[in-house]
Formats: C-alpha cells, sequence, structure tokens
C-alpha cells in the first residue's frame, strides 16, 4: 500500500466516522475498566521485569 492509498483510506475511514457509522460505538464504563486492568497487568510485569 502506498503513501497516497493509505491517506485516502485514512479520510475514507474518517468520513465514514464523521457520518455515523452505526457500527463504531462509544466507549462504555465497563470497556474502559478492561482497559484499566490491562494495563495494571502489564505494568506489573514490567515492575516484575526488572527485578529478575
Amino acid at each position: 500500500m502506498t503513501e497516497k492509498e493509505f491517506e485516502k483510506e485514512i479520510e475514507l475511514r474518517i468520513a465514514q466516522v464523521e457520518n455515523g457509522m452505526p457500527d463504531i460505538k462509544r466507549m462504555q464504563k465497563r470497556d474502559y475498566i478492561e482497559v484499566g486492568v490491562i494495563v495494571f497487568i502489564c505494568l506489573i510485569g514490567i515492575i516484575a521485569g526488572a527485578f529478575l
């Protein structure tokens, strides 16, 4: 994929989102909690790795 094709694809997707695609949903409280848990687990792994 060339840079021009990539830019066209990005512009197309942005236009679709701006026009209100029903497939794209807003993040809910549960989604933020799940991301927080994953980030916390990764952070614990990094800290544990520093002591190995």
